[in-house]
This record gives C-alpha cells, sequence and structure tokens, in this order.
C-alpha cells in the first residue's frame, strides 16, 4: 500500500517520498520515477544510527506530513520531538488479532502525537475513535486500494486447477489449510497446483509449510515461490485466487484477485465478506475449514459458468469501489483537515 499511494500521490501532482525502514524490495522497481525514495536499514528497533539517519532526511526534506504505515509510526513519534510541525498520521493495517494483544496499549499512548488515523476496517475504526487520543473526526476508514495492469488472458477450468495465495508466509495466513484442502482435492479425483507467493521471515512456520507438503505429499503440486516481483503476470497465468487467513484487515491481494479477473476463494475474516458483496463475488469459508475450502474449488470446477460470472462482477466491483481515485478522495479531505487545524 506505501507504493501504491505514494504513486498516485505523484500521479496527481502532489510531491512524495518514500522511505523504507529496513531495505529496499523487489516493488521498489514499480514506484513512480516522480517518486523520491530511500532506505534506512534499520537493524533492529532501537538501532539509532538508522534513526539519526530518519531525522536528518526528515530535516532536509521538511514534510508537511509523515505517513507512517504500521510500526513505524513508533519511529514517527519520536521524529516529532526534532520536527514538532510535522503532522503525523498512523496507517494502521492490522487485523482482528491486535485486539487481543497487550501490546496494542503503546499505540493509545503515543496517539497523543497523532493528528490522524486511517484504518483499513470498520472494527479498527471503532477501536481507534474509542481508544486514540485523535480527534474522532480524523480517524477514517480508507479503503485499500490495488495497482495492477494485466488481467487473466482466457477463462477456462478443469479438474486440474491452477490456485495462488499472494501472501507473505506467517501463521495468521494459515497457507497449510490450502495444502491440507489440496489433499482432500486429489482424493476426490481433483489434482489441483498451488502457488504460494510471498516471503517469509518466520522461519518456524516456513518448516510447518514444508513439513506439510512432504506430509500430504503435495511436493509436485506446491510451489514455493518467495517475493514475487511481477504479480500481474503471476495472476494472469492462475485460475482461481486464494485467501486463507485467520484474520485479515483488508488484504491488497484480495483487491489485486480482482482487477486480474481471478474467481476468489476466501475465508470470512475481516474486511474480506464486506468486499466480496457477503458472497456475491467469491466464494466465503470459514477460517481453518480444509474441507471447505477443497468443497468451494470443486463448486468452482463444477460450474464454470456461474464462476466466471462471479470473476467478472468482482472485477468490475473493484476497479468502481477500490480504486486509487475513491482512496484520494477521503485522504485529501484528511490531509486539508489536519493541515488547517490549529
Amino acid at each position: 500500500m506505501s507504493v501504491n499511494i505514494a504513486n498516485a500521490l505523484a500521479e496527481n501532482g502532489i510531491e512524495s517520498y518514500l522511505v523504507a525502514s529496513r531495505k529496499g524490495g523487489p516493488l521498489q522497481q514499480f514506484l513512480s520515477p516522480a517518486v523520491k525514495y530511500s532506505t534506512l536499514d534499520k537493524k533492529n528497533g532501537l538501532d539509532v544510527a538508522a534513526f539519526y539517519r530518519l531525522i536528518k532526511l526528515v530535516k532536509q526534506i521538511k514534510p508537511d506530513i509523515i505517513h507512517a504505515h504500521s510500526t513505524s509510526v513508533l519511529w514517527g513519534t519520536g521524529v516529532k520531538i526534532f520536527a514538532p510541525n510535522t503532522k503525523l498520521i498512523w496507517h494502521d493495517h492490522n487485523g482482528m488479532q491486535v485486539f487481543k494483544n497487550k501490546s496494542r496499549s503503546i499505540y493509545r499512548y503515543t496517539s497523543r502525537f497523532y493528528e490522524g488515523v486511517i484504518v483499513v476496517n470498520s472494527n479498527l475504526l471503532e477501536w481507534g475513535k474509542t481508544n486514540l487520543k485523535v480527534k474522532p473526526g480524523n480517524v477514517v476508514y480508507l479503503k485499500n486500494f490495488p495497482s495492477l495492469k494485466k488481467k487473466r488472458k482466457v477463462f477456462s477450468l478443469s479438474k486440474q486447477p491452477n490456485l495462488v495465495c499472494l501472501a507473505n508466509l506467517r501463521p495468521v495466513k494459515d497457507q497449510v489449510n490450502i495444502i491440507i484442502a489440496l489433499d482432500i482435492l486429489a482424493g476426490k479425483g481433483y489434482t489441483a497446483t498451488l502457488k504460494l507467493a510471498g516471503g517469509f521471515t518466520d522461519t518456524e512456520y516456513h518448516k510447518t509449510i514444508t513439513d506439510a507438503i512432504a506430509q500430504h505429499k503435495m511436493g509436485e503440486k506446491v510451489v514455493l515461490l518467495g517475493n514475487v516481483d511481477d504479480v500481474a503476470t503471476l495472476l494472469s497465468n492462475a485460475d482461481i485466487g486464494i485467501i486463507s487467513s485467520r484474520s485479515e484487515g483488508l488484504p491488497v491481494a484480495l483487491l489485486e484477485y480482482g482487477l486480474a479477473g481471478l474467481p476468489v476463494i476466501c475465508t470470512d475474516t475481516g474486511q474480506c465478506s464486506q468486499v466480496l458483496g457477503n458472497g456475491a463475488y467469491g466464494i466465503l469459508v470459514r477460517p481453518q475449514d480444509s474441507t471447505a475450502l477443497a468443497d468451494a474449488v470443486i463448486q468452482m470446477i463444477e460450474n464454470a459458468t456461474s464462476t466466471e460470472q462471479l470473476a467478472h462482477a468482482f472485477n468490475k466491483h473493484v476497479e468502481e469501489e477500490y480504486g486509487a481515485e475513491k482512496f484520494l478522495s477521503g485522504y485529501l479531505k484528511l490531509l486539508k483537515r489536519i493541515v488547517n487545524e490549529k
């Protein structure tokens, strides 16, 4: 989302500067030439040298607004000590699991330094208005938006569908659930393949995934792609997009599936149900229910015409309701309100 927002601002004539706290990633190549870019090479949360580089950069750029994603807002709060006139916005990307996390109290405390908060689902909106020391009118729900140019070339489904799951390898994304579903599908005569696209830092969960692949004898059917640069091409060659998360906010991957013209099967968590029109644009299943996930794949295969209609309807829905223009409209209203406040 940080790349999408930076590009959208630049394309609308608003100067945009993207700072990566650690290292540049594969999405760097998709930045608009109009977006300036730096990395801090942060080694850990207490990397004083990296923080000094950030302060130096802020003094050089003199931004009106710092837009901090997720935990980066903690460093954003520190920046305000050295640049008190800079306005700070927190973009809260978390899902429902945050309500069980006691460490979230740190955001309650530091929120006295925020001028605005953007949330990605209605639950976080209610939480933010109730718990954060920010003017309620400056806590806003703005839908994530995707950036994807290429659509699926030809619509066809067989008993050998190519499934794709676009998500970093983390326990909350529950890719193991899909692997078990593949085994169930194989037992029913459907030899689906699965591409898992996403990087990982959790080596223990990565091992859990590889162990599940071995246990269910899916070595020839599951491919771990790691981080993928060209998501558009990956999705254009897939048959069904899968999200198997136990918890979500509003996954950009779901919107990218829609832009790519893919039929979608998604766990009913976070804003996923709302994005899919409560099932009008895709199939919703319970989290951690491999049987339901496998049955949904079969349903799509055996009802190809209705599946194609779902995919076309979802594509249109995403383009109309989750485009950059809609995000920018709400975003610029928030910025104007914050800048004009005394």
